[in-house]
């Protein structure tokens, strides 16, 4: 309690309700990038009961598909203790794929953010992740959300909650 008669509010996002009230889906899939022989890499997906490892980068994928015009929106996605989205891509080539933007995001307790203004049909969004920290995890699933009513939301399809680092 804090002695000035102050109060202190904070708001959690990952405290969100269980409803998709958004005209749209969000999917997300994780891969595993192996590095081949002509400098590039190739992107192998992560089965839901794969185990990722702190000695590899990924690749985050989310993908928002908007049935109507969509606006002021950010992709809330969680992340495991220890994990980290690089700040870069370095020009990575990713076999199959154009080179990858710039990475675009928000650091936040629990994950990161992605802010996207206006989504008209299908959105992909990319970074890189590192895990630095062995264990297992339950994680919410990822949500996008208009920033300005947080309750207009579409939850991610078939949420992979559990993930183990080794």
């Amino acid at each position: 309690m804090i002695s000035d008669g102050s109060a202190v509010l904070s708001y959690d996002s990952a405290q969100h309700g269980a409803t998709s009230t958004l005209p749209a889906t969000l999917t997300h899939a994780l891969y595993l990038l192996k590095p081949q022989s002509d400098g590039s890499f190739a992107a192998k997906l992560v089965g839901a009961r794969d185990e990722v490892t702190t000695d590899a980068l990924y690749l985050d994928t989310y993908t928002l598909n908007a049935k109507q015009t969509l606006h002021y929106i950010v992709i809330d996605a969680p992340l495991p203790a220890g994990a980290q989205v690089e700040s870069g891509t370095w020009g990575i080539k990713i076999k199959d794929q154009d080179e990858l933007p710039r990475a675009n995001f928000q650091e936040m307790t629990g994950g990161y953010a992605v802010p996207l203004g206006q989504v008209n049909g299908s959105t992909t969004v990319q970074h890189l992740l590192r895990f630095s920290q062995r264990g297992q995890y339950v994680l919410p699933a990822a949500r996008a959300y208009n920033m300005y009513r947080p309750d207009a939301q579409v939850l991610e399809q078939s949420a992979r909650n559990r993930l183990t680092v080794e």
